[in-house]
């Protein structure tokens, strides 16, 4: 009977073991499988990291090469523009202007500046869409060494008569302030207005633009900077 019994106990603590290392070959077959799963996910992970990285250095190569597309467009458009004024706050008795009555404006203006200009040195003259009363002329000279003349004998009137600047009366027009300004690139134009703002909030003595580019000076006797970009009027770059 002791033997039956004894017999019996060793029988379950060996179905006991049995059961005990199937289920740790079961355990280490699972550890196995899952051990390749992670080493599979790692090298994937891998790859694509590789991949990402390439990606990213594909991206930065397009940017940069359409970063310079379009450099070289500004660049083509601004030296377009390169003998072409704008005469800006005009006010003309004829609300709906001819090319004459155009020509016929600006030659006024001319003379009132001394400036001799020909009608055989304007290339092309025109009209922007304009909102209000002002109207804005845009006039393409056929010599870059003109339109610098004309914007300069503009700053020199306008220094001399302080008190009685150019108005639109020279041209029959209301008494509305003229200016004249070069014929900028939208890229341009806003910079314009950007670096103008800066200057403001900087207190820059000078903010100009010579041959489509913008230009900013803190005082006379300080470094001439030149504003290529945005990011140059919220950076020390151009505290000079």
């Amino acid at each position: 009977m002791w033997r039956q019994e004894t017999d019996s106990k060793l029988s379950d603590i060996k179905t006991s073991v049995e059961d005990l290392l199937r289920q740790n070959t079961e355990i280490l077959s699972s550890q196995s499988e899952t051990e390749k799963s992670i080493e599979f996910l790692s090298l994937r992970y891998d790859d694509l990291l590789q991949q990402i990285g390439s990606q990213q250095m594909r991206t930065q190569a397009l940017l940069e090469r359409v970063a310079k597309v379009e450099a070289a467009t500004e660049d083509i458009d601004r030296r377009s523009r390169s003998s072409t004024l704008e005469f800006r706050n005009i006010r003309l008795p004829n609300k709906t202007p001819c090319v004459e009555d155009l020509l016929t404006a600006v030659t006024c203006i001319f003379k009132a500046i001394s400036v001799d200009v020909n009608k055989s040195d304007i290339y092309d003259i025109y009209k922007l869409p304009s909102r209000s009363d002002g109207v804005t002329i845009v006039c393409r000279l056929n010599s870059v060494l003109l339109k610098v003349k004309i914007l300069q004998a503009f700053k020199d009137y306008n220094r001399r008569n302080i008190n009685n600047k150019l108005y639109s009366t020279i041209v029959g027009g209301s008494q509305h302030p003229v200016y004249i300004g070069e014929h900028l690139t939208p890229q341009s134009r806003r910079l314009f207005y950007l670096a103008r703002e800066y200057a403001k909030a900087e207190n820059y003595k000078y903010c100009w633009t010579s041959g489509g580019r913008v230009m900013l000076r803190k005082a006379d006797n300080t470094k001439l900077v030149m504003v290529t970009s945005e990011g140059q009027l919220s950076g020390p770059q151009s505290k000079n």
